[in-house]
């Protein structure tokens, strides 16, 4: 038995495998899952390391009990003591709920994933089972990272690559929330906590003067996986996050808009700061002498400000003067 759900895969998120196979599955219950990815807006900077990607501290979380109070789906993990007990689970699920399990696979064992790691490295992952064939001992998943397709996993590889943990879904009645407005008070709450725009100006002179590229990379295949790589795109993540969460939570107060043109304005100036640390990257690669630093720090000053706007407007006009960073 194979479920209809069909691989959903959405680039420029910044969503890690987890989340984005979990996504998946709120897109074949047809729910709304936004404010799952409300609470990650951050930004934290030190001078305790040479490399300036281990500066940047960036904290990234999702929000389960917003994600059933607010849009009634309900996650549910398991650690069982083996695969075998997970089989079991993912029968149940398919057969007698036809609901999707995540499971964990290590990678070693993901055929259709990347050849570098394909019985060669282990490495966490996790995957989306939509169906089960016990005839021929297939599990069927959705993989959002590596393949566009269904695939078939083998019993045996499965055995061998799922630890005993796996996840399934509840569905519960929606907008058990009466208070729309405290749900937008508490995930813009968090920035103040977690956001300080002065450790953005720290992180913009820093690049400037001390950025190298060949030392960011040193023991990483690419730059995406390095830690200025990751912590970039965590960064983003947690904004992009922040305005979905936006445009849903505009369509149960309204007056929202002047907030999310503001921070779609941040989004995108984060995205050129992406782009433009790749393209340095790439030029090194290719042994080309090219120094993006003052730019990229420019843009960085630039974020800065915007951010204080921002963050000034939700002080002054929605959270009744809450405290900021002034840069």
């Amino acid at each position: 038995m194979i479920l209809k759900i069909n691989p959903y895969v959405e680039m420029g998120t910044g969503r890690n495998c987890l989340e984005d196979v979990m996504v998946c599955a709120f897109k074949s219950m047809d729910k709304h899952y936004e404010l799952f990815f409300s609470e990650s807006w951050s930004f934290g900077y030190t001078t305790h390391d040479p490399l300036i990607g281990k500066r940047m501290k960036i904290k990234r979380q999702v929000s389960y009990d917003l994600l059933q109070n607010a849009h009634g789906i309900e996650v549910k993990y398991h650690k069982t003591n083996n695969s075998s007990s997970v089989l079991d689970i993912i029968r149940t699920q398919i057969f007698t709920y036809q609901s999707p399990v995540v499971i964990y696979l290590d990678l070693f064992w993901t055929a259709w994933g990347s050849p570098d790691n394909y019985q060669k490295n282990h490495l966490d992952h996790f995957c989306l089972v939509i169906g089960i064939n016990e005839t021929d001992q297939m599990i069927y998943c959705i993989d959002t990272i590596f393949s566009s397709q269904v695939q078939a996993l083998p019993y045996e590889h499965f055995f061998s690559g799922n630890d005993g943990d796996c996840a399934t879904f509840n569905i519960h009645p929606e907008d058990c929330v009466k208070d729309w407005r405290s749900v937008f008070e508490r995930i813009t709450k968090k920035i103040f906590k977690l956001n300080d725009v002065q450790a953005i100006q720290k992180f913009a002179v820093d690049f400037k003067n001390h950025f190298d590229i060949r030392k960011e990379i040193e023991g990483y295949t690419e730059i995406w996986k390095s830690p200025i790589g990751e912590e970039i795109r965590n960064v983003i993540f947690g904004r992009k996050g922040y305005y979905e969460a936006l445009l849903f939570l505009n369509t149960k107060l309204g007056y929202l808009n002047d907030l999310i043109h503001k921070v779609n304005e941040i989004i995108i100036q984060w995205n050129i700061v992406s782009g433009l640390i790749t393209k340095l990257y790439y030029l090194d690669q290719m042994g080309k002498t090219a120094d993006y630093r003052v730019k990229i720090s420019e843009k960085l000053i630039e974020i800065c400000q915007l951010e204080q706007d921002f963050m000034n407007t939700l002080s002054n006009d929605f959270l009744n003067n809450e405290k900021t960073f002034y840069i």
